[in-house]
């Protein structure tokens, strides 16, 4: 179980509502016996977000614009909007969400996917990948957070951090030169890759670059080859 990882427990001692809202995450979800990539923010000072707002919804609801091409979280456009334990939950119309973004009263701020594609591998079999693709999911997450913090009217620094839960179920799929995905690297063998605590200003340029600079801990977790 997560709560009994050192390492993620080492990791968000500071912070430990990181770890608790994380565990419920991947509870309530049932997230636990499957990979998943989930990000969370929160204000570094002590803040509240009015969740059932008009504008706080439809900013959670509504996702981030996008260039027209699908993805397997949709880019956040939600469907269905259900109260959590903490504030709000948005995700697609299906009986068995693969993503979701929440938002919480306090300011904290969840996206989370758990669904991977199926990638072939030496052996002739088939295995669970963290494709390339998936650093996007960073920038888009950070994006989504920063619209919603602004429709609740949230500035400053906020801390930043993201979990892939049971990634020893995955392989990495890099970018191929014909631009499809392609397992390279190696198996992580950790149970829970676990990125450091990060600040950022959530309205300032700087909130971006953090979420490039977190993305490129994807490719790390599984020791992929820089080309």
């Amino acid at each position: 179980m997560i709560l009994e990882d050192k390492l993620v427990q080492t990791r968000l001692q500071k912070e430990p509502e990181f770890l608790l809202r994380l565990h419920e995450i991947l509870t309530n979800w049932k997230v636990g016996e499957k990979p998943g990539l989930v990000v969370q923010a929160r204000p570094v000072q002590a803040a509240s977000l009015e969740v059932l707002d008009v504008k706080v919804r439809n900013a959670l609801r509504e996702g981030i614009d996008s260039d027209g091409n699908g993805n397997l979280w949709d880019h956040f456009e939600a469907i269905r909007m259900f109260h959590s334990l903490h504030g709000i939950t948005a995700t697609a119309n299906t009986e068995s969400p693969i993503w979701l973004t929440e938002a919480h009263r306090d300011g904290h701020m969840i996206a989370g996917v758990w669904d991977f594609p199926d990638l072939p591998a030496q052996d002739g079999q088939n295995a669970k990948a963290m494709a390339y693709w998936y650093e996007s999911f960073f920038g888009e997450s950070f994006k989504l957070m920063s619209n919603v913090a602004a429709a609740g009217g949230l500035t400053g620094e906020f801390q930043a951090t993201a979990t892939l839960a049971n990634a020893n179920m995955l392989r990495y799929g890099a970018r191929s030169p014909a631009n499809r995905p392609m397992l390279a690297g190696e198996p992580c063998l950790m149970p829970y890759a676990q990125w450091s605590l990060q600040k950022a200003s959530i309205e300032k340029p700087e909130w971006h670059m953090l979420a490039r600079s977190m993305a490129q801990g994807i490719a790390g977790a599984f020791r992929a080859p820089i080309r």
